[in-house]
């Protein structure tokens, strides 16, 4: 939060949605906590991470690369 504060941002955290092997995952940084598991770096499947945030009460928005960014977006 404190970095994106100095940025002018008005988010406090920042997530990737990322296919792996088939399956979509969240993947984060983040600490573990009632509503989340892993410490540290992590991936959670999609529908899983969807119940923990609504278990959260997190305000989530998707917002999508665009399209000129995500030609050249290396996944690996």
């Amino acid at each position: 939060p404190m970095l994106a504060w100095a940025m002018g941002a008005h988010t406090g955290h920042t997530a990737i949605t990322m296919w792996m092997d088939g399956q979509l995952y969240v993947c984060e940084s983040t600490v573990d906590s009632a509503y989340w598991p892993t410490n540290g770096i992590q991936k959670t499947p999609y529908k899983q991470w969807i119940k923990q945030a609504k278990a959260a009460d997190y305000n989530v928005v998707h917002l999508p690369l665009d399209p000129n960014i995500r030609k050249i977006f290396n996944e690996t």
